[in-house]
C-alpha cells in the first residue's frame, strides 16, 4: 500500500454513520511558506469523507435529503482556489471547518496532499485530519 493511500478513519468514534467519499479532487491554489511559492501556486489534491446519515435519502431518492456532493465539492474548490495559506495544516483545518458547516455533516476526515516541491520527495507532503461536528 502506498504511504498516501487514503484509509478511512471514520466509523471508529461514537457515531458510525454512513459516508460520502470524494477522492483525488485536484485544485490549483496559492499556498506555501514563501511568497514565491504562493505567487507561483500549485495543484493540491484533496481526499475526503463526510459522515452523514443517508437512510432518508436512500428511501426518498431525493438529493434534498442528503448532503449534496456538489456542495461538498464547491466548498473544497472555494477554500483551495480562493484562499491563501502558508501551511497545509491551516488549509486542511479551514476545509474541515467549512465542511462541518454544511447541514447534515456529522464528521469529516480529509487529507490534502501537496505534490513534491523538494528533490527526492517522491509522492509529496500531506496533512490528514479527522474532525467531529
Amino acid at each position: 500500500m502506498s504511504p498516501f493511500e487514503f484509509e478511512s478513519a471514520l466509523g471508529h468514534g461514537a457515531y458510525s454513520g454512513d459516508r460520502l467519499l470524494l477522492r483525488q479532487l485536484h485544485f490549483f491554489g496559492h499556498h506555501g511558506v514563501s511568497e514565491a511559492e504562493r505567487r507561483a501556486g500549485g495543484v493540491f489534491i484533496v481526499d475526503l469523507e463526510v459522515e452523514t446519515e443517508t437512510g432518508r435519502s436512500a428511501s426518498t431518492d431525493e438529493v434534498r435529503d442528503t448532503v449534496d456532493y456538489v456542495d461538498i465539492h464547491e466548498v473544497v474548490r472555494r477554500v483551495v482556489e480562493d484562499g491563501e495559506f502558508h501551511l497545509v495544516e491551516a488549509l486542511v483545518a479551514r476545509l474541515a471547518e467549512e465542511l462541518l458547516k454544511l447541514p447534515g455533516v456529522a464528521r469529516v476526515h480529509l487529507r490534502v496532499t501537496k505534490p513534491p516541491r523538494l528533490a527526492g520527495q517522491g509522492v509529496g507532503f500531506a496533512v490528514e485530519i479527522d474532525r467531529p461536528a
